[in-house]
């Protein structure tokens, strides 16, 4: 152990970089939102999908990258070129390397939380948890196991770095395009509920759910690679979406009461 990595140690973390692979034993429910939401939320690399599509899942990980983790997130449909995926709009983690990882390789929005998640059988429940509110709820009634399967998805994240001098962003946005592959060992499908709440620093209560779709319980392994990491022009109209969706209002945090007060009158001659 060193703050300073040896060649050998390098070699042996650069898969784990390049080619993450994770445990997953996953709830998910899918849904129809507003297609007007949709566009609102996306940032300028990215366009709606055909569908007002999104997504909600709460699981536990278990990674070749960075331990052990929980999540509760909400994704909504969104398109690059050819390619159809989701946009990750909330990312709840448990545990700092996790977060720090997700966040500084992929440019995930993920912030710290507190999930459940918990099976009777063919019920499920599971929730995300948040500065005292939970903000993600999915509850199901499953069906009868379905079995080995595999898929391929896409999702999209956008990787960005506010400036130090707090002057917009410190480099031009990179739009990351990722592919998993998923392998089931088990898969389950059935009906489910879905609650979303908001707090003073988490607007999850403000996304759309107009028709619930199917709700899925799955057991495998996905393998994660980067299709495409492309730097993006005009960097200062991305500054709303990545203060949105990436940060807490800093302004709604407990200040001392030296910066609540207003300063004293200027002088005359200072």
């Amino acid at each position: 152990m060193a703050y300073v990595k040896t060649p050998a140690e390098i070699a042996a973390m650069r898969p784990m970089f390049a080619k993450p692979k994770f445990l997953l034993d996953g709830l998910r429910i899918e849904f129809e939102t507003s297609m007007d939401f949709i566009k609102s939320v996306l940032p300028p690399c990215l366009e709606a999908p055909a569908k007002p599509v999104a997504l909600a899942s709460v699981g536990r990980w278990q990674s070749w990258a960075c331990g052990e983790f929980d999540t509760a997130c909400i994704y909504v449909g969104a398109r690059h070129k050819d390619i159809e995926g989701f946009y990750n709009l909330t990312m709840l983690v448990s545990g700092d390397m996790p977060i720090t990882w997700g966040r500084e390789v992929w440019g995930e929005g993920k912030k710290q939380a507190t999930m459940g998640y918990h099976r009777d059988g063919g019920d499920f429940y599971g929730f995300g948890e948040r500065n005292g509110v939970r903000l993600i709820e999915i509850e199901a009634e499953m069906g009868p196991d379905r079995g080995a399967g595999e898929s391929i998805s896409h999702s999209f994240e956008v990787k960005a770095c506010p400036s130090a001098d707090g002057e917009g962003l410190e480099y031009d946005p990179v739009l990351i395009v990722l592919k998993a592959h998923t392998r089931y060992t088990h898969l389950r499908e059935g009906k489910g509920t879905l609650r979303l709440r908001s707090s003073v620093f988490d607007p999850c209560g403000t996304v759309p759910v107009e028709k619930l779709g199917a709700a899925t319980h799955v057991n495998g392994e996905s393998i994660y690679t980067v299709e495409a990491a492309t730097p993006q022009t005009g960097r200062a109209a991305y500054i709303p979406y990545i203060y949105g969706r990436n940060y807490d209002d800093l302004s709604k945090y407990p200040i001392p009461a030296r910066y609540r007060r207003k300063p004293p009158p200027r002088q005359a001659g200072e």
